[in-house]
């Protein structure tokens, strides 16, 4: 998933479609990943040598957290993210423990 694109699309839907989607401002959801970034940011180069793909960011993982959290399908969010089930969950694990945590 392209975030800069994502946000890019939904910023041509309309000034409230962020809002509509994440049930919540935009500027609230880069502080919560800001504040969560800490701890569940992945190492970008063991990442590309066990995948050969860039790392998934502190956003998408956020989106899938909340997407996941308001009642969406694993299945359609880790699609629309372009990671695996395992991938998902451990995104999901992550972000909850952190938030937990905070």
């Amino acid at each position: 998933m392209n975030w800069e694109k994502h946000i890019s699309e939904l910023t041509a839907e309309g000034n409230d479609a962020f809002q509509r989607l994440y049930k919540m401002e935009y500027s609230l959801f880069l502080k919560l990943c800001s504040i969560i970034s800490p701890q569940v940011q992945v190492n970008d180069e063991m990442s590309r040598r066990r995948t050969g793909k860039d790392s998934v960011t502190v956003e998408i993982m956020l989106h899938c957290c909340l997407r996941w959290l308001a009642g969406g399908s694993y299945l359609d969010i880790k699609l629309s993210a372009g990671i695996s089930k395992a991938a998902f969950y451990n995104y999901i694990y992550k972000f909850m423990d952190a938030i937990l945590d905070n």
